[in-house]
């Protein structure tokens, strides 16, 4: 009888195969991985990360047939951990026009948050597949993370943590309370962020979208706006506040 209900490795033990292998597979790198077990589960029920490594489900099968030695190799030197930044692609599947960010509904709405002539956050859909457009910067205006069109660039010593399932992925900064949770396996859409625009915060979070204590949208309503729902900029700019029937914001920092 197994002691554990599953083999499925506990948080903590997980985030920390993660962080070893530079938020990837140890073999090639990519970021949509599974946890195996190097001394293997039918010889001893275990979780211990010294002899656990974190790899792809591509790669999986491939590891079963080398030879513990090699395995051991590999997890010493992962993949993205060969480079200073990770270059790599994630996959969402999904049809889904509405998004709910702070409280607000979006509908038809990809392009949602523009800072000064940059895309900070939208999407668009093709051919089924969901394309995510995230920019995460720094309060000193470095940036953190870019994914555009699901191709993302970041250098691993900027995070803590880094995880991507199906239709869902989850990061968070080492310092200055970066975060970013999108998530995709039910409809609507639901996105929470915490990131930095000309040094002035930016949260998405459950009830309000928020920069720093200037300005704040709640419980409104986009659909079908052509360019950007909530236009930010560093110069002053007259507000605009028409929240209903496809009015956006302009909001000036």
């Amino acid at each position: 009888m197994s002691f554990y209900k599953s083999r499925n490795p506990p948080a903590e033990i997980a985030r920390r195969l993660r962080q070893e292998s530079g938020f990837g597979c140890a073999l090639c790198g990519s970021p949509f991985i599974e946890y195996h077990h190097i001394v293997e589960w039918k010889d001893e029920e275990h979780f211990d990360p010294e002899h656990m490594v974190a790899i792809c489900p591509n790669c999986h099968s491939r590891f079963h047939r080398m030879t513990p030695q090699k395995q051991y190799l590999i997890k010493a030197k992962p993949f993205n951990l060969s480079t200073t930044q990770t270059d790599d692609r994630i996959e969402f599947r999904t049809n889904l026009d509405a998004m709910i960010l702070g409280g607000s509904f979006f509908l038809n709405c990809p392009r949602i948050v523009r800072y000064n002539d940059t895309c900070i956050l939208g999407w668009r859909v093709g051919g089924g597949e969901f394309l995510l457009t995230l920019r995460m910067s720094d309060p000193f205006g470095t940036p953190l993370l870019t994914i555009e069109d699901n191709a993302v660039v970041f250098r691993q010593g900027n995070f803590w943590d880094f995880e991507f399932k199906y239709n869902w992925i989850k990061l968070k900064s080492k310092i200055g309370g970066q975060f970013a949770e999108i998530d995709l396996r039910r409809e609507p859409i639901t996105i929470s962020l915490v990131t930095f625009l000309g040094g002035k915060k930016l949260e998405i979070g459950k009830n309000s979208i928020k920069i720093s204590e200037y300005s704040q949208v709640t419980q409104s309503y986009f659909s079908a706006i052509p360019g950007y729902c909530l236009n930010i900029h560093q110069s002053e700019f007259q507000q605009s506040q028409g929240l209903i029937g496809g009015n956006a914001w302009t909001i000036p920092l």
